[in-house]
């Protein structure tokens, strides 16, 4: 726990300057990583944190046909491949530029 970080009620720790519970935002992360590292791009809306709420505090609640049939909608699949290699492209030419810079800022 840092100093911006308090407990709730619930037991869960919560950001003091925007109150919204830290799990939030890393649920919504883990599943974007996790499509993207099996060869997908999820791209989700507000609905997918209520039924990440919904499988936090009671899983069996959550509707499993509703639930498969969002994530199929939001979901597409790429070339997993070949967005690695044009990020490392994209990387290396920035860092030749950055290398090739003649600014005058030392902290450049």
């Amino acid at each position: 726990m840092t100093t911006r970080e308090t407990r709730g009620r619930d037991g869960r720790y919560f950001d003091c300057r925007t109150t919204r519970p830290l799990w939030r935002g890393a649920a919504d992360n883990v599943a974007v990583v996790f499509y993207f590292l099996n060869g997908y791009r999820f791209e989700y809306d507000s609905e997918v944190r209520a039924i990440l709420k919904g499988f936090g505090t009671d899983e069996a609640a959550v509707d499993e046909e509703d639930t498969t049939d969002y994530l199929r909608s939001h979901t597409e699949a790429f070339d997993l491949a070949g967005e690695i290699e044009a990020w490392r492209d994209e990387l290396v030419r920035y860092g030749l530029s950055e290398l090739t810079d003649d600014s005058s800022d030392p902290n450049d």
